[in-house]
């Protein structure tokens, strides 16, 4: 998987963090570009890691793997924006519920192309020409 495709995600759940305030505008500790740093660094890391070890273990064509990882990143994101992914959870690790969320996410997104395809086959017999 490429680099640049796990930054630019882990890009968007940065933003996502930073929209909800989990990274806070005026942090009491620390410095809000060095938070932005760690916290890109963080996704970008497990990003790549779990992409990797996925592409090794699933059969997803190379073609549609990148597109699938991006839609669960965007859920996830959306996730946290709407607090469902709480800010300061108490009953639960924010970072694992995120890792979860994107895991889950992927899990049926890839489950529902797989179906798709399947079910785009059994109609056209295979033949994915458009009818004339």
């Amino acid at each position: 998987m490429s680099s640049l495709l796990t930054m630019s995600l882990a890009v968007r759940l940065c933003s996502a963090d930073m929209s909800c305030g989990f990274i806070s505008i005026a942090p009491v500790l620390g410095n809000r570009e060095e938070l932005i740093q760690q916290r890109l660094i963080w996704y970008h890391q497990w990003l790549l890691t779990l992409s990797s070890h996925w592409q090794k273990e699933m059969q997803i064509p190379e073609d549609i793997f990148p597109h699938l990882l991006m839609q669960a990143v965007e859920l996830t994101a959306a996730d946290i924006l709407s607090d469902a992914i709480a800010l300061a959870p108490v009953l639960y690790d924010r970072d694992n519920r995120i890792m979860e969320s994107v895991t889950a996410y992927f899990t049926w997104l890839q489950t529902r192309a797989t179906n798709d395809a399947e079910n785009n086959e059994l109609t056209t017999g295979g033949d994915t020409r458009s009818a004339e």
